[in-house]
């Protein structure tokens, strides 16, 4: 190793030298054993993303999932003015009509972008939610168009044939023609040839469908026509005639469960359940029942909100097959949304799967939101955090933990994550399968980070476009300033003051800070004035903070990042302390990619 530090050195010196001084007049002692300065052992951290349950369903110990109903169907789709409209900024909404048997034909409509980071997803040749293709027009964050195959038992859908260069513009309508013809499939966009793909494994047949990625969007004039001439749909379909369920729950017994929208505690939806007689009730998706930390079984402690018609009360139970393990009876509710805590007391000798059933007992119809259920010895011990997780994560010593972290941060709202649970509002978007809810925020985060032993490094929204539509940057600012008081003002702040009445009276002291994450969309110009903006204002509040940038981003022409590290480092060095280094390497090139 002292060998390759000479070498590392001398090649330094040698570019440094003046006129008429060589490699060869120089000589160099190296001293190992002296230590002249060390390097910050927070240049290595970790991050926390919410990203597949890692958070909700993993860290954070809640066991119900989409505990709000708000992940459903209801409301994504809607008819207007003779328009197929999507209203959600949710990932992978799709609406597929048609019949399976439809082969050779052509899928023809007009599509426009009311907002969002994408653009649209035109689905054909659809046997199911796993077998199917579509055109990803201004997908990969509004960069390019391809169609994607996806087939049961080849995992995620991919990419098949060309990827062209190309965007969606907001507010402008685009003819769309798909022709499927046996395995060749061409696509035209805007009345010019895009695609002219033959699949050597295709499907010949199935509906068609539309879609979107974290956009919103009109679609208008669909028509399949087959290639015989024949119209095989000329309408657009009715929305309304889509069944809306709540993702992770299902119905039991002989009346109806549906979510409503516009009727819930907290939020936009609950779920009615109607009964006449027998017993009608919603159960959530398996959870693990654990044996518990002490002899005599685990208690399981939770709430729901409820209001409505039940004259016998309500049954919340864990249920194993057609064993109760533990049971609880709720009062009959009233007409306003009240909260009604309940207990479970289970007694297992392994880990055991059980479902969580709420149980409306004959005649009645109550709404149902904001259900909740979580070990007491999590709640008591770790601050409702899961132990096992916990304990690994303390075990890997991390002197820094980054969050919010991926694009999870880049519209991130704090203020909506603090206070009582019950309280909190949805993050605005799906992301990786998952309607976060905001169980997890910033008073959890930082206790996680105190009890493994690690420095909170937290990353601010900044407010871009693609994330969070046509916003006041200004407001954005004003939000991070807030957030800087909240973690680390007086009790007598205003955000001191909030903070203190969640529970926690003494200042955070959260010393480092990042300006939003993954940016670049918005390229490393735009970012570096956003960040000029927004790390002075940052120091002003508190000198002592440690400001990081977000460096790095390994796209296009600039492969490792190099030129945006660059442009980010010339232009905002006085103001920064970090940069946040970004590389996305491929399972196959791990070694390849750092070096």
């Amino acid at each position: 190793m002292p060998d390759l530090r000479a070498a590392l050195i001398l090649g330094a010196l040698a570019v440094a030298c003046p006129c008429g001084i060589s490699a060869a007049d120089i000589s160099l002692v190296l001293r190992p054993d002296q230590v002249v300065n060390r390097i910050d052992e927070k240049v290595y951290g970790h991050f926390l993303e919410h990203i597949y349950h890692s958070v909700n369903g993993g860290l954070w110990g809640e066991l119900v999932w989409n505990r709000t109903f708000e992940q459903n169907s209801l409301g994504a789709w809607t008819v207007d003015d003779g328009s197929l409209v999507q209203q959600s900024l949710g990932a992978n909404q799709r609406f597929v009509f048609g019949a399976e048997a439809w082969s050779d034909y052509e899928f023809t409509l007009e599509a426009q972008k009311t907002g969002g980071a994408e653009g649209f997803l035109v689905l054909f040749r659809c046997l199911g939610p796993d077998d199917f293709y579509w055109c990803n027009l201004g997908g990969w964050g509004n960069v390019a168009h391809q169609i994607e195959r996806g087939r049961t038992g080849e995992g995620r859908w991919h990419g098949v044939g060309p990827r062209v260069e190309g965007s969606i513009d907001t507010g402008r309508w685009y003819p769309i023609r798909v022709r499927c013809a046996g395995p060749r499939i061409q696509v035209w966009l805007d009345g010019q040839p895009l695609i002219d793909f033959t699949d050597d494994a295709p499907h010949l047949a199935g509906k068609v469908g539309v879609g979107t990625w974290s956009t919103l969007a009109r679609f208008r004039n669909l028509r399949v026509t087959s290639l015989a001439g024949e119209v095989l749909c000329a309408d657009v379909p009715q929305a309304t005639e889509q069944e809306s369920t709540a993702l992770h729950w299902t119905c039991f017994g002989p009346g109806r469960c549906a979510v409503t929208k516009g009727d819930a505690a907290n939020g936009r939806c609950s779920l009615r359940i109607a009964g006449e007689s027998g017993e009608t009730g919603i159960e959530h998706r398996p959870i693990v029942v654990q044996r518990g930390p002490a002899a005599g079984g685990e208690t399981y402690v939770g709430s729901l909100f409820a209001r409505g018609d039940a004259p016998q009360g309500l049954i919340v139970r864990l249920q194993h097959g057609a064993t109760t393990l533990a049971a609880a009876a709720l009062p009959a509710p009233g007409d306003r949304w009240t909260e009604y805590p309940f207990s479970l007391r289970t007694n297992v000798a392994t880990p055991t799967e059980a479902r969580l059933q709420i149980a409306l007992p004959g005649r009645g119809a109550v709404s149902i939101d904001q259900v909740s259920l979580m070990p007491q010895s999590w709640r008591d011990t770790h601050g409702g955090l899961r132990p096992d997780l916990l304990q690994a994560i303390a075990e890997l010593r991390p002197p820094v933990i980054r969050w919010p972290g991926g694009c999870f941060a880049s519209p991130y709202l704090w203020k909506d994550a603090i206070g009582p649970q019950a309280t909190r509002k949805i993050y605005p978007r799906e992301l990786w399968d998952d309607q976060d809810v905001n169980s997890f925020g910033v008073d959890e985060f930082v206790q996680l980070c105190r009890m493994v032993g690690a420095e909170p490094l937290i990353v601010v929204n900044i407010g871009t476009e693609t994330w969070n539509g046509q916003v006041d940057p200004q407001q954005f600012l004003q939000d991070t300033l807030d957030w800087f008081e909240y973690c680390n003002g007086p009790a007598s702040s205003p955000w001191g003051r909030r903070r203190a009445a969640n529970g926690h009276p003494e200042p955070y002291g959260v010393k480092y800070w990042e300006i939003d994450n993954e940016t670049w969309h918005m390229g490393a110009e735009r970012y570096a004035d956003a960040v000029n903006r927004f790390a002075p204002a940052m120091k002003q509040a508190d000198p002592s903070i440690k400001l990081a940038a977000c460096g790095s981003a390994g796209y296009g022409d600039d492969a490792n990042g190099l030129a945006w590290n660059r442009t980010v480092i010339a232009r905002c060095a006085p103001v920064i302390d970090y940069l946040s280094i970004h590389h996305y390497e491929h399972p196959d090139a791990f070694e390849e990619g750092p070096r």
